[in-house]
């Protein structure tokens, strides 16, 4: 049985079934384009479901690598090309065929309404791709002894806009997680370091390695997401977070508009 296995560990989720088969899922599709993510398993406990997964050890989070870089402080691989890494691997996942029972994921109407806020101009309807729902800061990363690119937990949490795990819909969505990353959801005083240069270079780099699996991206699309995520977390959080996101956002930083960001974003950018 998996929990038998010291390299397997148990966590509760109220659609268990439906995890384990979104674990076992990405777990074959990491297989198939050289990046890692853990098996899962459904198992009884006290009369419950719980879901037991796969440890991989020595997993370093997104996180801490862009704390480091922000730093000045080295990664292995380098910082950029881990992004690079991360920007492949979910266009794999986004260019995988999404299973017939999965069910679409409707934009959530406040977020479309903060991205028009922010200059979402128009809306073509994006081709529909499978969904990770929680692809940001703390789930993506590498394997330290080895550098290669870890995606764990594709069931999306209280932090995102996904409903469900068996999810499909518009790619901007994923893309605009990781994106609200780069450009300051960062729990740490290092987000000052945080120069719009440095952002964008390493949004670049993500951006780039997606495109080169999924050459089809919208980057209005995903910047405008992106701004749309990182502001609505931060309104419903408090007056201070709501200073942090006019911070992280404005004339300064060429980021207060999408046009702006846009512009911008494109002196790193080959895409």
């Amino acid at each position: 049985m998996a929990t038998a296995d010291p390299h397997w560990f148990v966590k509760c989720d109220p659609c268990a079934t439906e995890a384990v088969e979104k674990y076992n899922w990405l777990n074959a599709v990491a297989k198939s384009n050289g990046f890692q993510a853990p098996r899962g398993a459904v198992i009884l406990r006290d009369g419950r479901q719980l879901v037991s997964l796969e440890f991989i050890p020595g997993f370093v989070p997104l996180q801490e690598l862009y704390i480091r870089h922000l730093l000045r402080k080295p990664t292995k691989p380098a910082f950029l090309s881990i992004m690079r890494d991360a920007g492949r691997a979910l266009g794999a996942i986004h260019a995988t065929e999404v299973p017939r029972h999965w069910t679409l994921h409707p934009l959530d109407s406040k977020l479309q309404d903060e991205a028009r806020r922010y200059g979402l101009r128009s809306r073509t309807d994006a081709i529909p791709v499978p969904l990770h729902g929680d692809f940001g800061q703390m789930n993506v990363g590498i394997a330290s002894a080895t550098g290669a690119t870890v995606v764990l937990d594709p069931c999306a949490n209280v932090e995102t806009t996904v409903g469900g795990h068996l999810v499909y819909g518009d790619p901007a969505i994923d893309l605009g997680q990781m994106l609200a990353f780069l450009e300051g959801e960062l729990n740490s005083p290092a987000i000052l370091l945080a120069t719009p240069r440095r952002v964008c270079k390493a949004q670049a780099a993500f951006i780039e390695g997606y495109a080169e699996i999924r050459p089809e991206i919208d980057l209005e699309s995903a910047f405008a997401y992106s701004s749309a995520l990182m502001r609505l977390r931060m309104q419903s959080a408090g007056l201070l977070r709501s200073i942090v996101a006019r911070m992280l956002y404005n004339p300064a930083r060429r980021n207060s508009t999408l046009q702006s960001k846009l512009a911008y974003f494109r002196r790193y950018a080959s895409v």
